[in-house]
């Protein structure tokens, strides 16, 4: 079995606001559909043997033409309301990996999350992640917030993947949870990683960390 890269992506954001912020995104779609690609190409320079499979949430378009291209699965939940429009950003996160996880064209040893428009760098190491059986992340602390995990980027091994089902099911049975914390505190199975190698573009923030 191989590996596989989920990128989820939303190319163009609706102009509804998000919980903690008025506008969803400081990127035009032009810019977010460049940031994506060069995702993409990211996974491909530092995880060459893995499979990308792209998840967007956009109208069709010559955006969505061109990134179904780069990759070697593509999924769109075009217009789907909980992704596009709801304030609360990690349920439209959770709406398109439990899609995703349900429609996986094969079988994998270890599956990863990429947030679309996030780079992985140089500083990258696949076999840190895979050092361990369990779900391996980076720790929210060490940006402000306690007893988190970023969703930015995590390795699950197949053997976690219906506890992640689980948990995200459950998530969006909540209100007003943060995503970050709520993984955190409901699965068990968590390795962090002080460094993964990978440049963030927050959506509204204007900082760049790497992590």
């Amino acid at each position: 079995m191989t590996d596989c890269v989920i990128v989820t992506s939303v190319v163009e954001t609706s102009d509804k606001p998000l919980n903690y912020c008025n506008r969803r995104s400081n990127y035009t779609h032009k810019q977010r559909f460049e940031q994506t690609l060069e995702t993409i190409d990211s996974v491909r320079k530092y995880m060459p043997s893995t499979d990308i499979i792209l998840v967007e949430c956009s109208p069709p378009s010559k955006y969505m033409e061109e990134l179904s291209k780069k990759v070697d699965y593509f999924f769109n939940l075009e217009f789907n309301d909980i992704v596009v429009n709801s304030p609360e950003k990690g349920k439209g996160e959770a709406t398109m990996l439990l899609y995703v996880l349900s429609k996986l064209p094969k079988q994998y040893n270890n599956i990863y999350k990429i947030t679309g428009r996030y780079l992985l760098q140089s500083t990258f190491d696949k076999s840190k992640c895979e050092e361990t059986n369990n779900i391996t992340v980076c720790r929210t602390a060490k940006y402000g917030m306690n007893n988190g995990m970023h969703t930015f980027f995590y390795k699950i091994p197949s053997s976690c993947i219906l506890d992640l089902k689980n948990a995200l099911e459950n998530y969006l049975l909540t209100e007003n949870k943060c995503i970050e914390n709520y993984l955190a505190t409901h699965l068990t199975n968590l390795t962090f990683l002080e460094h993964i190698g990978i440049l963030v573009r927050w959506a509204v923030y204007n900082t760049t960390p790497i992590f």
